[in-house]
């Protein structure tokens, strides 16, 4: 009994520890494509997700923490919008083309 209970336990703190790998930070800077100036106050979502959002500070910088697997997807007033697959990055810098 004892050792099923073991093993039931381990079981557990490894599933529970490979979820909470999974979850990290991704960040960057969003820049305008013609210019290579930063683009503030756009919106960074995750595809899929309802509340995973934030948005670029006034030198285009955002952070935001997601699972693995996940889309990012860029949207300014004034941009074509941009989805960008994160993979196993830290850092995730994009430029935006102007819609106009």
């Amino acid at each position: 009994m004892k050792k099923n209970l073991l093993i039931l336990f381990m079981g557990f703190f490894l599933l529970s520890h490979s979820l909470i790998a999974q979850q990290r930070t991704v960040s960057g800077v969003v820049t305008d494509r013609l210019s290579g100036d930063p683009v503030p106050a756009v919106t960074v979502s995750v595809k899929g997700a309802t509340s995973a959002s934030t948005m670029t500070d006034d030198q285009g910088r955002y952070s935001l923490t997601l699972q693995d697997g996940t889309v990012l997807v860029f949207t300014a007033v004034g941009y074509q919008s941009l989805e960008v697959p994160v993979g196993s990055r830290s850092v995730v810098d994009v430029a935006l083309v102007s819609a106009s």
